[in-house]
């Protein structure tokens, strides 16, 4: 694997998702959540705040466009 992409709503919890973004990281692999929109945004926010190493790829309901630069 390239990268682990935890389900925030579907591993019972945001700590879950977090436990598996850590051990991850100790393989020296990012985390990229997948979510489905809406509040999930919040919680990729706290996802991304509490996880060492988040990748560089997001998911977005809304189609596929650039964000940042």
């Amino acid at each position: 694997m390239d990268f682990v992409q935890p389900i925030l709503f579907h591993n019972v919890s945001l700590i879950r998702s977090i436990r598996v973004a850590r051990m991850a990281a100790l393989r020296d692999m990012p985390a990229s959540p997948h979510l489905s929109g809406g509040f999930g945004f919040v919680y990729l926010l706290d996802f991304a705040a509490c996880v060492p190493k988040i990748g560089p790829w997001q998911e977005y309901k809304e189609g596929v466009r650039q964000y940042g630069d």
